[in-house]
């Protein structure tokens, strides 16, 4: 069972998820060794409606402050590995299964993301 405090999608949760998509795996894609594969990673983005609401007391939606915080992890780890963007709820009002790749796997200096 999940807790409350995420099923609610509390501010909280949010802020939570958004650390865990972006900072842990971009960790690893630094972290890799000489010689080796460069890591992939792609990022799954809310593109609900819901995305458009507030958080709590921030002036800007829940959308432009997840976008901040992609920009800020790639351009953190640019030329760490290769980054691809999917999305699910963008294209159809209220259908959080309509889901898409919005940016192919490409090298994160290179990626349409950016």
């Amino acid at each position: 069972m999940m807790p409350r405090w995420i099923a609610d999608g509390s501010p909280l949760a949010l802020v939570l998820g958004v650390m865990l998509a972006l900072v842990m795996p971009a960790g690893r894609l630094a972290a890799q060794p000489s010689g080796a594969e460069p890591a992939s990673l792609i990022v799954v983005f809310d593109g609900s409606g819901s995305m458009w609401g507030r958080l709590g007391t921030e002036r800007d939606n829940k959308l432009d402050l997840a976008r901040t915080a992609l920009k800020a992890a790639i351009e953190t780890h640019k030329g760490a590995g290769r980054l691809g963007l999917a999305s699910f709820g963008h294209r159809r009002k209220g259908d959080c299964s309509d889901a898409a790749i919005v940016a192919p796997l490409a090298p994160t200096g290179d990626s349409a993301i950016e």
